[in-house]
């Protein structure tokens, strides 16, 4: 166990895993460098020498060569039971023209295998943007197949989910329609407690018949004209959605997985303008996926790492090549726009 990581490393696998760890837990490259103490670490007669610097490269190149095989031990295998899916988007602020460019995207699943009432972090995956398409490659990424699916009213999703499981029903977040009604009915000057609208509302989402009784009253007072126009856009998915409620497993909401998605902002947004490698951004979010599950020991994470190099002590580098267009600007694999050349 605290032997080298692989030939001619003079750093231990305790001392990578817990870097590694340090990575999961929101630490810079830099920090978790310094944390480790080391000097040196790889003999530069290697093909991609290790760098020799105490800084946020060994740290990072440490990523790129051994979190796979922690990552690997963790994966689920296939889609759970109940699958609940939902995204953040990482923006910028042009500091010239005050312009918000989107950077990337974090696709994330939280599932709840069959009959559990507690879920976990399922997946969690980078992405230059959050489109349909892209949500299908996520979807692509694992077998099996959903009893159901809840969302919080992304059409990308909706779109996807429809195109790779079209008879799996998909259930909006309850929690998130009951927000936004709230919201049209205060703007319609109803709110407050005991108000009839709110009281019906609240039993909605739950039956045929609770639907059914908030959409008649709403649509018997037209001067609820945001409410209406809300209640009219949703209640044919809603009459769907209350009607087979009752025979779907009971997860209703997308909020086991919203306090997980600001876990993961908490994390990386200070520094979102420093990832471009899509590759090892997923890596840094496997870890990351492991950490929120509450699986980052680095004990455990030293003896994989152990038992992996033993058996195959070559790993694969997520280095990527650059690919630089003909105005100077670069193309990054996680950004969604080129990057411009410094002037």
């Amino acid at each position: 166990m605290t032997g080298s990581c692989a030939p001619r490393s003079r750093n231990t696998v305790n001392e990578v895993a817990t870097a590694l760890a340090d990575l999961a837990r929101g630490v810079t490259y830099t920090e978790a460098a310094r944390r480790a103490q080391v000097n040196h670490a790889w003999d530069t007669t290697e093909s991609t020498p290790e760098p020799s610097a105490l800084d946020g490269r060994l740290v990072a190149y440490w990523l790129d060569r051994f979190s796979g095989p922690t990552i690997t031990a963790y994966a689920e295998t296939s889609w759970p039971q109940t699958l609940v899916l939902d995204s953040t988007e990482f923006l910028d602020t042009n500091a010239w023209t005050g312009d918000r460019e989107q950077l990337f995207t974090v696709l994330a699943a939280w599932g709840y295998p069959g009959g559990a009432k507690r879920g976990r972090l399922w997946a969690l995956e980078a992405s230059p943007s959050d489109d349909k398409q892209a949500w299908l490659r996520f979807l692509r990424q694992l077998p099996g197949r959903p009893e159901m699916v809840v969302y919080d009213s992304d059409k990308a999703i909706h779109a996807a989910v429809k195109r790779k499981w079209p008879t799996v029903p998909i259930h909006l977040c309850e929690h998130h329609l009951y927000v936004n009604a709230k919201k049209r009915l205060r703007e319609d000057g109803q709110e407050g407690w005991g108000n009839t609208y709110r009281t019906l509302l609240a039993a909605a989402g739950q039956s045929p018949e609770g639907w059914a009784a908030f959409r008649q009253a709403v649509h018997a007072a037209p001067e609820l004209t945001k409410t209406g126009k809300w209640v009219r856009y949703w209640d044919r998915q809603m009459t769907a959605q209350t009607g087979r409620r009752a025979a779907v497993p009971p997860h209703y909401s997308t909020g086991a997985l919203d306090p997980q998605i600001a876990v993961v902002r908490q994390l990386i947004e200070r520094r979102a303008w420093t990832f471009r490698n899509l590759a090892r951004m997923n890596a840094l979010l496997g870890l990351v996926r492991l950490h929120v599950n509450r699986r980052d020991v680095p004990a455990d994470w030293a003896e994989l790492l152990a038992d992996r190099l033993r058996d195959r002590p070559t790993v694969n580098t997520l280095i990527e090549e650059p690919v630089y267009l003909l105005d100077g600007s670069r193309e990054y694999s996680l950004r969604k726009h080129p990057v411009p050349a410094k002037t």
